[in-house]
């Protein structure tokens, strides 16, 4: 977050009664909480409730089945490892417009794999022009 966004994560965190607050090295302030039963306990109703839009809705949703498959007992070790590698595969399939912003997703979708092809096959070009 931006420097004018400090006494908003301040308050947060106040709220909250959890999280670590710091500035880095580029002068964003950073909100951070570590603790998966807390992110579970605040965070993913926060966020169920008021979701991300756009591409940081599929993000999210990646980022709550991550945390799922980490706290499921049930699951051996390597079987944790082959789901957080299939759910990392998934997130890089993300391009499609989020619910959130539009009921209407078969438009946008076709939109968004339309722009994504366009500036692919413009990327490839522009690179092999460049050898």
């Amino acid at each position: 977050m931006h420097k004018r966004n400090y006494r908003g994560i301040y308050k947060l965190k106040k709220i909250l009664g959890h999280g670590k607050v710091h500035v880095d090295k580029s002068g964003m302030c950073v909100f951070k909480i570590t603790d998966s039963t807390t992110i579970r306990k605040y965070i993913i109703p926060l966020f169920d409730q008021c979701p991300p839009r756009g591409v940081k809705y599929y993000e999210y949703e990646i980022f709550k089945k991550g945390l799922l498959v980490m706290e499921d007992a049930s699951l051996s070790r390597l079987e944790k490892l082959k789901k957080m590698r299939e759910l990392k595969e998934e997130s890089h399939k993300v391009i499609e417009v989020s619910p959130v912003v539009s009921s209407n997703l078969e438009d946008h979708s076709k939109e968004a794999k339309d722009v994504i092809e366009k500036i692919s096959v413009d990327h490839l070009k522009a690179i092999y022009t460049r050898s």
